[in-house]
């Protein structure tokens, strides 16, 4: 991850410096991508959503664009290192305002509507 130019964030605790690297991204008209969860799941259901993606949201005055990946576990499990070939599908979600109440919520509900039980897309 760190040789494709990500940013990790130290899991467990409030990552201060990631969270401002972010926000100047953001504010710098860059596109972030943010795993709320921050951990990758072990069945392919969705998990508890972490604020930081609203926080850097609404500090940065930019919409959440909500994304949902199916077939994720199924290509690279969780405890594996190489990828199997597998489906995978990507759908992103109308923008949600992240001043508006609830929009952790509706992120997840959105995402959790997209993505299913996770599991690679019928063809």
């Amino acid at each position: 991850m760190r040789q494709s130019g990500c940013m990790l964030i130290q899991r467990n605790s409030a990552d201060r410096a990631a969270l401002e690297a972010m926000i100047a991204h953001l504010e710098l008209g860059d596109c972030v991508g943010i795993f709320p969860e921050g951990t990758r799941t072990n069945d392919g259901s969705l998990g508890v959503f972490r604020a930081g993606a609203i926080v850097a949201a609404r500090r940065a005055g930019v919409p959440i664009v909500p994304a949902g990946i199916r077939g994720g576990i199924d290509a690279l499990p969780r405890g594996r290192i190489v990828p199997r070939p597998r489906r995978i599908s990507l759908t992103f979600g109308a923008q949600i305002a992240p001043d508006a109440e609830g929009a952790l919520e509706r992120a997840k509900a959105v995402i959790a509507e997209m993505i299913g039980d996770g599991r690679s897309p019928r063809r």
